[in-house]
């Protein structure tokens, strides 16, 4: 006959295991990359501060860097960088278009370039102008492993701090 003492050793092992598989973080979806192993594409993190009057990216990113722009002349200007994770310059400037067009900015127009890079522009009465560039990963080196090009998104400082007081 086994000893009690040895049951309850094993029941407070099961007990332990299942406690601390509980604690461990969700692991993110994974995808299937190139290289035909398992690859994590994490879920967008908000930027710092909030974009625009509402606008939401509606794609997976990686955040490279914020930065205040002091023309010579004209508005100061906050401009932030992310590199998208996943679409091409079309769908992440379409995506785009989409969400600037449901804050309420009009006239949003893009200019496709030579070189794959895509220029959106868009403009709200009160606000300013929001400009953007869709930039593919030819044309440069990312940060992130997974990253299939950039987007700097650039709109008036002034705008950006009246949006943040609402």
């Amino acid at each position: 006959m086994p000893c009690p003492t040895l049951f309850k050793h094993i029941a407070l092992l099961s007990v332990l295991t299942l406690t601390i598989a509980a604690c461990q973080p969700v692991q993110e979806p994974q995808n299937i990359g190139e290289t035909g192993k398992a690859v994590t594409i994490p879920a967008a993190i908000p930027l710092p501060e909030a974009l625009p009057e509402g606008v939401e990216l509606q794609f997976p990113y990686h955040f490279i860097k914020k930065e205040n722009i002091i023309p010579a002349s004209g508005p100061a200007r906050l401009r932030y960088t992310v590199e998208y994770l996943s679409g091409s310059p079309d769908s992440i400037a379409k995506s785009l278009a989409s969400s600037v067009k449901a804050a309420g900015f009009l006239k949003v127009s893009t200019r496709h370039l030579e070189d794959g890079r895509i220029h959106l522009i868009a403009n709200k009465p009160g606000y300013g102008r929001l400009q953007a560039a869709i930039v593919p990963s030819s044309s440069q080196k990312l940060e992130h492993l997974q990253a299939a090009g950039t987007v700097s998104m650039g709109w008036p400082l002034h705008g950006a701090k009246a949006a943040a007081k609402h």
